[in-house]
């Protein structure tokens, strides 16, 4: 009798996991946050990805947000005043100017000291799902999020930059939006080529950014949002 109630226990308990983990009849989900080394040989190609994205953000063409707040936009301006970055005229805390619409030549160039410590990783935010239909594990990018290297005397470590919605990414198509293909230098690589191929190398970090979090009220509200 024992047994038959142990066995009845234990078939509840995993049947209660298995609902856990399941959604819609077919997968279950995993949040994960990759990171992907840019100095590393095989991405190399998409060194010029956080310029791209920067520049496009610039331009307006793409929003960006908070990386403690993903349900807050965060203007550009507000971006270069905390990474000091760019020619904002006559200084970056200058508030009346922070709607002004950044025109094509003024996002051309930023300052490329800085522009180079955003060319070391950037991350990825996915949740991992098995399809039931497919047989097989696979990734559903939610954001793209840029990664600053900060120095200081002997101390190097990264501070979380402005975070990319996947589908504004992806959206991003130009000719000078594109990526170098390794295979074929002739034929550059489109974002929604390079995410959806996974044409990169990486590896997972701890698991978080996959709800937004409230800032601290007692706390500078601004630079709140911005550190981890």
């Amino acid at each position: 009798m024992q047994n038959k109630n142990l066995i009845l226990i234990l078939a509840l308990v995993f049947s209660q996991l298995l609902t856990a983990q399941v959604k819609s009849g077919s997968t279950y989900q995993q949040g994960e946050i990759m990171k992907i080394p840019l100095i590393e040989k095989f991405n190399l190609p998409a060194r010029k990805l956080p310029e791209i994205l920067l520049k496009a953000y610039c331009e307006g063409t793409i929003k960006a947000y908070y990386p403690n707040n993903i349900d807050s936009a965060c203007s550009y301006h507000n971006f270069m005043k905390q990474f000091a970055y760019g020619k904002t005229q006559p200084k970056p805390s200058a508030d009346e100017f922070s709607n002004i619409q950044c025109p094509t030549s003024f996002c051309e160039g930023g300052d490329e000291a800085v522009l180079e410590q955003f060319k070391h990783s950037f991350e990825i935010i996915q949740q991992k799902r098995f399809d039931k239909t497919m047989s097989k594990e696979v990734y559903d990018i939610n954001y793209v999020r840029l990664v600053f290297v900060r120095e200081k005397g002997d101390m190097i470590w990264d501070v979380l930059g402005p975070v990319f919605k996947y589908e504004d990414v992806i959206a991003l198509n130009r000719d000078d939006q594109k990526l170098i293909n390794a295979k074929n230098q002739a034929a550059p690589v489109s974002l929604k080529q390079y995410f959806s191929g996974r044409m990169f190398h990486g590896y997972l970090t701890k698991t978080s950014l996959l709800k937004s979090t409230n800032p601290d009220e007692k706390k500078n509200k601004e630079k709140n949002m911005w550190q981890d």
